[in-house]
């Protein structure tokens, strides 16, 4: 299975996370690219690696509360990450927060029949000079009728306050 058909199968981008006590990033709207390396190995073995770039925009509201991609998140809900050439749901299930710095762990929800998702989602916003650093990481079991194709995500980068 070539790299665009496995990711076609759906992975990840950046979402968002939901309102928290106190303000861990100080409020505002920050954008930037995010770059992002995506390696799989299909069911024969195979593996192939991508890079590509995913542009985001993080608003962090008074409140503590943040939007990516104009979609907010809170524990619970479902959100769509995507790729270049595909979307995956995923549902929030923590967010938490430490000083300067904010955790957002989510599971793959399955979106088409006859494909299971397994695995985790964890992006990191944390405080940076001038913005909030991003660190997203993602690894994915897809199984399908070729059998299991092993995803390893991972994205980072700063967002600059605008």
């Amino acid at each position: 299975m070539s790299l665009r058909m496995a990711l076609a199968v759906g992975v990840f981008g950046l979402g968002g996370c939901g309102v928290l006590g106190g303000v861990a990033l100080t409020p505002g709207t920050y954008s930037g690219e995010l770059a992002c390396r995506a390696t799989v190995v299909d069911a024969t073995g195979v593996e192939a690696s991508e890079d590509y770039t995913s542009a985001t925009t993080l608003v962090v509201d008074d409140e503590g509360g943040l939007t990516v991609n104009d979609e907010p998140v809170e524990v619970g809900e479902l959100v769509t990450r995507s790729l270049p050439n595909a979307d995956l749901a995923f549902e929030v299930l923590n967010l938490s927060q430490r000083w300067r710095q904010v955790v957002v762990t989510y599971e793959p929800r399955p979106t088409l029949p006859g494909i299971a998702v397994t695995g985790e989602l964890v992006e990191d916003f944390s405080r940076d000079v001038g913005g909030v650093r991003v660190v997203g990481h993602t690894e994915l079991v897809v199984t399908d009728v070729s059998g299991d194709n092993r995803f390893e995500i991972e994205c980072s980068g700063v967002l600059g306050r605008e």
